[in-house]
C-alpha cells in the first residue's frame, strides 16, 4: 500500500516503516497485520507464486481468497 493512502488511514509513521522495511526481523506487533505483512513480501517476492502452504497458512488465519 503506498505510503500517502497509509497515511491518509491514520497509520502512523512507525508503522509505515516497519511496512515499508522488507528486511525487518521483528513482527508488527499486530498479529493480523503481521501476518498480511508477511504474505504481501512473499507474493511481492515470488511475483505471486507464494506456494499451496502460504496460501493455506494465510487462509487458516481468517483471510478470504
Amino acid at each position: 500500500m503506498h505510503t500517502a493512502r497509509l497515511a491518509a488511514l491514520g497509520a502512523s509513521t512507525e508503522l509505515i516503516g516497519a511496512l515499508r522495511d522488507p528486511d525487518r526481523a521483528e513482527p508488527l506487533p499486530d498479529e493480523r497485520l503481521e501476518l498480511v505483512r508477511v504474505f504481501t513480501r512473499r507474493v511481492l517476492d515470488t511475483a505471486g507464486d507464494v506456494g499451496d502452504q502460504a496460501l493455506r497458512d494465510f487462509l487458516a488465519a481468517g483471510f478470504t481468497a
